[in-house]
Parts: structure tokens; sequence; C-alpha cells
């Protein structure tokens, strides 16, 4: 047998820790199926096949207050989160259970959401009620557990997005559901590679924990820092005032509405789709636009250190640009004056976004005029000092975010490698 150690770094500094995976070094003997190759002691069989009970929901008359406000946890597709029920927000009592058409799910089993949010699933973690946008599964635990079941119809629920039937509301029928091929290893090596993928959840999950920490902390800070309610010491007699941005931002650049036809220039042309932290570089897909199309269009320009803010829809959605270019008709350009950092103003703007809500003018789509811009006041210290400090403890914040982020990401590659090659028999692990 082959060992393979695949080290876990959290981004807390903790220390490192290790999940060793034993490999078969012999030479595995597969065979074609019609879900792909396998290995040879694999078998294929319909989910129908390996499960004892499929059972579908229901919702509760509301009329009825005898169904509802009881103990029992009532859930719908709406209350799924990432393989996890992320909240309850009805309960129901026995009598719905004995007289609708709800039904109780034993711990343990499979909930599939099969209409409205097709794909989404986890395995209950107490005896549940559902809706009619609720499956649930039952196994053989003879056959599969329900741990594997979940593993793969998870890495497969591009697949279950296609079973899809209805128009008006669409949706798995519990046939279909039968019908899906399901791949069965023998019963160790399924808990085994249960085992391993939940090592990679937890990691995941660990790290999503420290992420929105991380967030929580910063937004406190902004709250703080942002309106003088916290002060560093060597600042306190510098007063702080409520300005108009007119009053800190020496230019408000609009951009033209007509879109260029030719967007093969080297002038980047950017959407809100390109938008990725606190800078802007670039077009993701790399359109622009010539000097030519500028000057023939009359299109404008954000300098290198204009602070861009969406003004429609997206409303306080920001990013500080590091080369000069051009925008859709959806931002507004702010450059600061003098002995006033962008960075601070990009925080100030980002930490205003729902009071940039509230004001706009727009009825279906929210839109705020260069106009309402202008005299939109935020509080602001004229030390730029002050400001500095403030801009680089929270981007401190930011890089510690960004770091974590980009760990999850690695965290999730690994993980949807290893559900490819342990779930497809690929990868053999070893089984005492």
């Amino acid at each position: 047998m082959m060992r393979k150690t695949i080290f876990l770094k959290p981004e807390n500094g903790s220390n490192e820790r290790s999940f060793s995976i034993e490999m078969s070094k012999k030479e595995e003997k597969y065979i074609q199926t019609g879900i792909g190759m396998i290995p040879a002691d694999w078998l294929v069989t319909r989910l129908g096949n390996i499960c004892v009970k499929f059972t579908n929901g229901g919702t509760p008359s509301t009329k009825n207050t005898n169904f509802w406000n009881g103990k029992i946890p009532w859930i719908t597709g709406a209350d799924f989160g990432d393989q996890k029920i992320s909240s309850i927000r009805r309960y129901i009592s026995k009598d719905a259970l004995k007289n609708s058409s709800t039904n109780l799910i034993p711990q343990g089993s499979l909930l599939i959401v099969t209409r409205t949010g097709v794909g989404k699933m986890t395995i209950a973690p107490f005896d549940v009620a559902i809706s009619q946008d609720i499956t649930g599964v039952e196994v053989n635990d003879r056959y599969i557990t329900s741990d594997f079941l979940f593993r793969f119809l998870d890495y497969n629920k591009n697949r279950l997005s296609q079973l899809n039937q209805g128009t008006s509301i669409s949706g798995i029928t519990r046939d279909v559901l039968m019908d899906i091929n399901i791949i069965l290893p023998p019963l160790p090596e399924q808990r085994k590679i249960a085992t391993i993928l939940q090592t990679w959840d937890k990691a995941i999950a660990q790290t999503q924990k420290l992420i929105d920490a991380k967030e929580k902390l910063k937004k406190g800070l902004m709250q703080k820092l942002l309106t003088g309610e916290v002060r560093f010491k060597e600042f306190k007699k510098e007063k702080w005032i409520k300005l108009p941005l007119r009053d800190i931002v020496s230019e408000f650049i609009v951009p033209m509405r007509d879109k260029p036809v030719d967007l093969s220039g080297n002038i980047p042309w950017c959407r809100i789709e390109d938008f990725n932290g606190k800078y802007l570089y670039e077009s993701k897909t790399r359109q622009g636009v010539s000097k030519g199309t500028v000057k023939e269009m009359n299109l404008k320009v954000y300098p290198i250190g204009t602070v861009l803010v969406s003004c429609s829809a997206y409303l306080g959605v920001c990013a500080i640009t590091k080369t000069e270019l051009v925008t859709n008709q959806t931002f507004i350009g702010l450059v600061p004056m003098k002995n006033v950092k962008d960075e601070f103003i990009y925080y100030q703007m980002s930490f205003n976004s729902k009071n940039l809500n509230k004001i706009s003018s727009g009825t279906t789509i929210a839109y705020l005029s260069r106009e309402e811009f202008e005299k939109f006041e935020i509080s602001f210290t004229k030390n730029i000092n002050e400001q500095d400090k403030i801009v680089r403890l929270l981007s401190m914040c930011d890089d510690e975010i960004i770091g974590l982020n980009s760990g999850l990401e690695k965290l999730r590659k690994q993980k949807e490698g290893l559900m490819q090659q342990l779930l497809s028999g690929k990868k053999r692990v070893k089984v005492k």
C-alpha cells in the first residue's frame, strides 16, 4: 500500500494538521459501466434498489391553528444552506402530522430539495417534517450509508438539476429520483471515503467561521473608526466634522451612456462584474477601448486613484482605480482633493452603502444622481495622518480576509479533486 499524506494548514496560525490517505499501489482492475469506468469490485445500481423509503412532504393548512406553533421542526427548500439546514422558521404540531400532507423524516435520512432549488441536500441532524419542496430518502444500510450517498449525489448535483421536469414549477419526481444510477463500493470503503471528505468539510467550515469572524470585526471597526467614535490617542485633539462630498472631492466623473462598439483597445472597459476587492486593475474579459475611440466618443477616462462608486442597482459597491480606465454608466468617479486619501473615501463609501440606498431616487432600479453624490455627507477628519492610520488598520483586516478566502478556495479545490478521484475509484483507500 502507498500512503499519501495531505497537509491542512489553518489560516489562524494554529499548528499544521495532516491527514493520511492510504492508496493501493497495486494495479486495479476496472470495468466499463453506463456511468464510466469503475473498479471491478464496485457495483452500479438504481437508487431505488438500495433505499428503503422515498417520502415527499407537504404544507399544513395555514388556516388550521392546531397545525402550527408545535415543537416539530418543519423545513422548506428555503431553509437549506451550504450542505446543511441553515434555519428553522416554523414548527408544527402532532395534529399536522396526522391530518395534513407533511411527513416526519427520521434523523440520519438524506434530505434532497427536489423542486424550487433542486440539488440542495443534507443529512437530517434530527427528526424533521418537510414541505413539498423536499424528498426524504431512507437508505438500506446493508448496501449504502447515508454519508456516502450524500457525498455521491452532492458531487453529481449538476446532473440532478438537469433532471428537472415541469413548466410552471419544475422539479424531480419520485420515480426519476429512484431511477438515478449510483455507484456502490463495499461498505467499509464507503465509510472511509465519507470520513476523508468530512475532514475537508470540517476544515472548510472552520475557515469560513474565521472569515465570518474577521468580517464582523472589520464591520465593528468601521463603525467606530469612520464615525470618530473611537480615536487614536495622538489625534484626540483633532475635530471630526460632517462634510458633503463636494468639499473633499475635486471632480465627479460621470461616464457616457453610449457603449463603444469596438472593445479591443488597450484602455480597460470595466463593469460591475470586474470588481473584486478594493482595487480595480483591468477588465476580466480583457475588454478595452482605444485612444481613438475615447476621443471620437468623448469618453470619460478615470485617472489612477479615482474612487468608483456604483450609482445604480449595486449602490455602494466601490473600488479604487489602479490604472486609467473607462466604465459603463453604472458608476460615478470620485477624484479626491489633495490631503484626502482615496482609501479613506473608499472605506467611507463602503461603510455608507446602506445610507446611499436609503436616498436612492429610483423606483424599480435604485439610482443616485451626481447632484445627490455631491451633497452626500460623510464623517471626516482633515488630518491626513489620522486618515492614513485608519486606512492601514482596515487594510490589515482586508489582507487577513483575503488570505483566509484564498485558503478557503484552495481547500475547496482540494476537496473537489479528492471527490473526483475517490468517488470514481481512480484512487482506492485502504480499509482495515
